[in-house]
């Protein structure tokens, strides 16, 4: 079985460290909209905050030693410069929510990262950047997110691993077929990260797939009848994607009724 990620491990072997000039901006702009959107749909007012940081910031120094505990020693300097600045992303949004001094953010047995109390979350990468989204909520829910780049998704053709049949018509009826091949593998990989906590288990890129809504900047998701009896009754999975510039960005949001 293919997983989503082994796609991204091939995926991450090809990014190219060459960043457009003013992709901040650009991020910044798809932050404001993402954050509008999903406080919209979930009203969620006050209770939701999203920070974007750089590895290229300098991040040594800065993390917990419970943290720190979690590197591998095989890991090259590159990985963990973007693994703290996940986490210090992270840190940036929930002071937003008003922690101040926010607990050490540890790692799940599925490599999530683990929230305070009363918080859920999700971090994403995408060299040199990542962006962490967090919601204050009593209520059960999760989310996921994924930002990804021409520069990274240009290297490697994952339309046959990544798409079920339909998928492959929508991405190849357009001239753009690599930005919509982008905004799949993204959307699986958000929704990927919106199930973990209530799945705890890897998804087939088979058990999931995804019809556009151009004017609501969503995609329809729909899971193979075996996983959604199993895993998603009396839930609800939404999946909102934004394409500028060179970057698509995803949050997928899975709610109890």
């Amino acid at each position: 079985m293919t997983t989503l990620t082994h796609v991204d491990t091939a995926l991450c072997s090809s990014i190219s460290q060459a960043q457009p000039i003013g992709c901040a901006r650009v991020l910044q702009s798809i932050r404001l909209e993402a954050t509008r959107i999903v406080k919209r749909s979930l009203l969620l007012d006050d209770r939701l905050a999203f920070a974007i940081t750089s590895a290229n910031d300098g991040v040594d120094g800065i993390l917990p030693l419970e943290e720190k505990r979690l590197f591998t020693p095989r890991a090259s300097s590159k990985r963990l410069r973007e693994w703290a600045s996940g986490r210090r992303a992270a840190r940036l949004a929930l002071k937003q929510l008003g922690f101040e001094n926010s607990p050490p953010i540890l790692r799940g047995d599925g490599g999530e990262p683990l929230w305070p109390e009363g918080v859920v979350g999700s971090i994403t990468h995408c060299y040199p950047w990542s962006l962490a989204m967090v919601v204050r909520s009593s209520a059960p829910l999760s989310i996921g997110i994924d930002l990804e780049s021409q520069l990274r998704m240009g290297k490697v053709d994952i339309s046959s691993v990544v798409c079920r049949k339909p998928e492959l018509e929508w991405i190849f009826a357009d001239g753009d077929c690599q930005a919509r091949l982008m905004m799949i593998f993204s959307a699986k990989e958000a929704v990927y990260k919106a199930l973990h906590p209530v799945c705890r288990k890897y998804i087939d890129f088979q058990d999931v797939e995804l019809s556009w809504v151009p004017e609501e900047s969503r995609f329809v998701v729909r899971f193979s009848a075996a996983f959604e009896e199993r895993f998603l009754v009396n839930r609800v999975c939404s999946v909102h994607c934004w394409q500028q510039d060179t970057f698509v960005f995803t949050c997928s949001t899975l709610q109890t009724l």
